[in-house]
């Protein structure tokens, strides 16, 4: 069996609908991997491969060339070979939870760290960052941006700090 799809709309429902179809897609029918094994055969597989592997990296190039620029705000990485995600490392001044819900409000949506681990409460400071679907201008911004809510996150540290006081 084959599946084609088109849909209209707006993009949000789009996506969605496009990501519940993804998950449904767990198998490959005879006809779909004889079309498979012919994508691969062709070397069109190993040309998108190259293409992709190529896109990834200048993305990644890219985040971190950023995040280096706001460095100084308490995040740190250290640069995958390969991958889609980039973890990041938060000052100890820095409550991810809080950075977290300051992005999110400026329209940047970053995992915080602790969601990941076995025992989260004994874990923190640390960020996920995700580069496959978004474009080098939406880094750009979204880098930008949380720039502003790392700057923001220890501001808010120190009124508190000082209110204990």
């Amino acid at each position: 069996m084959m599946k084609i799809d088109y849909a209209g709309g707006p993009s949000d429902c789009r996506d969605m609908m496009g990501y519940a179809l993804s998950v449904d897609e767990t198998i490959v029918s005879g006809i779909g991997q004889y079309f498979l094994n012919e994508y691969i055969d062709s070397g069109e597989y190993d040309r998108h491969v190259k293409v992709v592997r190529s896109e990834y990296s200048a993305r990644l190039d890219l985040l971190c060339s950023e995040l280096d620029k706001i460095a100084d705000k308490g995040i740190t990485y250290q640069k995958p070979a390969g991958g889609l995600l980039l973890w990041c490392t938060l000052a100890d001044d820095i409550n991810e939870r809080e950075l977290c819900k300051l992005a999110e409000e400026k329209g940047v949506l970053v995992m915080p760290g602790w969601v990941f681990y076995k025992n989260c409460n004994r874990k923190k400071g640390h960020l996920r960052m995700c580069f496959s679907n978004v474009t080098h201008d939406e880094i750009c911004r979204g880098i930008t941006l949380l720039g502003e809510a790392l700057d923001e996150c220890r501001q808010q540290k120190i009124v508190k700090d000082r209110e204990e006081k």
